[in-house]
C-alpha cells in the first residue's frame, strides 16, 4: 500500500513542479496579474521542494531521478495544453532521451 503512496505522490510532485513552471511563464505574459502568478509559480516550487524532501526519507536518490525526470514529460505536455506551445520532432526526442537516460540509471 505504501508503493501505491509513494507513486501517488510522485505523480503529483510532477503534476506540481509542472503548473508551478507554468504560472512563472504566464507571469510573464500577463502584466497586471505578474505579481499573482510569481507567487503562485514560486509557491507551487516550495511544496515541490518540500515534497521532494519528504520523498527523499522513504525512496533511493535512483529512483528519485525518475521523479525529476517525469518533471520534465509533465511540463512538456502541460506547456502544449495551457500554453499552446508547438510539440516538435526535436522536443520530444529530447525529452524522451532524458527520461530513457534515467530510467537505465535506474535500472544499472
Amino acid at each position: 500500500m505504501m508503493n501505491l503512496f509513494i507513486f501517488s505522490v510522485v505523480v503529483a510532485l510532477a503534476c506540481i513542479n509542472s503548473m508551478g513552471q507554468i504560472f512563472l511563464v504566464k507571469a510573464n505574459q500577463h502584466r497586471n496579474k505578474r505579481y499573482f502568478f510569481l507567487g503562485l509559480g514560486y509557491g507551487l516550487f516550495v511544496v515541490s521542494v518540500v515534497t521532494m524532501q519528504f520523498l527523499m526519507n522513504y525512496i533511493e536518490f535512483k529512483t528519485l531521478s525518475i521523479v525529476i525526470s517525469l518533471n520534465l514529460l509533465a511540463v512538456m505536455f502541460a506547456s502544449v495544453i495551457f500554453l499552446k506551445e508547438k510539440l516538435t520532432r526535436k522536443k520530444v526526442v529530447g525529452t524522451l532521451i532524458v527520461f530513457l537516460g534515467s530510467c537505465i540509471y535506474l535500472l544499472a
